[in-house]
C-alpha cells in the first residue's frame, strides 16, 4: 500500500501503509512537502500501521518541524494499542495530539 493524501478545508490527511520505516521515508516526506498550499493542520492516519520503528519516530519529528514546530497542528489518529504505547513512552503525546 502506498501513502495517500487528501487535502480538505486546509487540512492535510496522510494515510500511512502497514510499514512506516526507512523504505517509506521519501514517500512520507513528499506527501507533506509537495503540497501547493501549506495546510493549517496535518492529520496522520495510522489505521494500517503494523510496523513502526525508531526511524518512524524521527520521520514524525521532521514533519512536526516542517509544519511549524511548537506552533504546528499535527494529529496522529487511529493508533493501534502497540503504536499508541510506543508514542506515549517516547513522550510524543507532548508534541502531537494522539487519538
Amino acid at each position: 500500500m502506498q501513502i495517500t493524501t487528501e487535502f480538505v478545508d486546509l487540512k492535510l490527511f496522510i494515510k500511512l501503509p502497514s510499514r512506516l520505516d526507512q523504505e517509506t521515508h521519501q514517500q512520507f516526506v513528499a506527501a507533506y512537502t509537495e503540497q501547493l498550499v501549506k495546510p493549517v493542520a496535518y492529520i496522520i492516519d495510522m489505521a494500517e500501521v503494523i510496523f513502526f520503528d525508531s526511524s518512524s519516530l524521527g520521520m514524525l519529528l521532521l514533519l512536526r518541524k516542517f509544519a511549524g514546530g511548537d506552533k504546528a497542528s499535527v494529529s496522529i489518529i487511529n493508533l493501534s494499542p502497540t503504536v499508541n504505547k510506543i508514542l506515549r513512552i517516547s513522550r510524543f503525546d507532548r508534541l502531537f495530539e494522539l487519538g
